[in-house]
């Protein structure tokens, strides 16, 4: 059953499918050691988020949610700095942006209110990092304009995924 599942995922984008085993977004055992950041740290679905990043064996370097005492980091990720104001969180990654030369983040994950979406989509394409964020992706459309072209400017990808708490092998 695990052969036929990995399958799946190699076809299709790794961030895209769910598996119900788990129950954690999963990414191909071949990736690994992907950095990730996260926004929203005490939203609901940001302990499957962290769930996720560890079970595949990658990394997450920074948090960051104005409730700091949500305590949810410490049980998946517990050496990951966490920042309650994001112009703190902001200068961590610049800091680890400069250490690496500009290749410190793979993805950020957007677990936040829906109203920030598009200006955290936008920080994480500035900072150099992909974005992983449940729909939807702007509020207005003429947001849209802008985003892709920062996407141009930086190569980087806005990447949707679909909200798996309303799939019933998930409720189940």
């Amino acid at each position: 059953a695990r052969s036929r599942t990995m399958s799946r995922f190699m076809t299709m984008s790794p961030l895209k499918k769910v598996c119900s085993a788990a129950r954690a977004w999963c990414l191909p055992t071949s990736i690994i050691n992907i950095v990730f950041a996260l926004i929203g740290a005490s939203g609901y679905i940001a302990p499957r988020h962290m769930q996720a990043i560890k079970a595949t064996g990658n990394v997450l370097v920074a948090a960051v949610d104005p409730d700091d005492s949500v305590g949810l980091i410490d049980s998946p990720v517990p050496d990951a700095p966490f920042f309650a104001e994001s112009d703190s969180f902001d200068r961590h990654i610049d800091k680890l942006i400069r250490a690496k030369k500009g290749e410190a983040l793979d993805y950020m994950s957007i677990c936040s209110p829906n109203y920030l979406h598009d200006s955290l989509m936008r920080f994480s394409l500035r900072t150099g990092s992909d974005s992983i964020y449940e729909k939807p992706l702007v509020r207005n459309s003429w947001n849209m304009d802008g985003l892709l072209d920062i996407g141009r400017d930086t190569g980087r990808k806005v990447n949707t995924i679909m909200q798996v708490r309303v799939l019933p092998s998930i409720i189940a």
